[in-house]
C-alpha cells in the first residue's frame, strides 16, 4: 500500500489521534495554532501521535477479535 493512502483502521486511528490533539488545546484554553510555545507544539504532536498509536493498537485488537 502506497504510504499516502491509510487503510480505514489507519484513517480511523488518525482521526482518534487528532482528538487527542483537540483536546490538549481545550485543556489548555487556546484554539490558534500559531500561538503555541514550544513546548505546547511538542506537546500538541506528542498526544496527536500517541493518540493515534493507541487507537490503531485497538483498532486491530478489535479487528483481530482480541
Amino acid at each position: 500500500m502506497k504510504q499516502d493512502r491509510f487503510s480505514d483502521i489507519e484513517s480511523l486511528a488518525a482521526q482518534d489521534g487528532g482528538n487527542e490533539g483537540l483536546w490538549f488545546l481545550e485543556e489548555i484554553g487556546k484554539t490558534d495554532l500559531t500561538t503555541l510555545t514550544i513546548d505546547e507544539v511538542c506537546e500538541f504532536k506528542r498526544r496527536v501521535v500517541a493518540g493515534y498509536r493507541k487507537a490503531l493498537k485497538n483498532n486491530l485488537r478489535r479487528e483481530a477479535g482480541l
